[in-house]
């Protein structure tokens, strides 16, 4: 399944979820 998210939904999971240094297991699932 192919979901398209703005830039604006990243900047902000980034900055208020899901740190990139705090939650990196976030940020490898929605890589892969």
């Amino acid at each position: 399944m192919l979901y398209l998210l703005d830039a604006n939904v990243l900047i902000d999971a980034n900055r208020d979820y899901y740190p990139i240094e705090r939650v990196p297991e976030f940020w490898e699932w929605l890589v892969d």
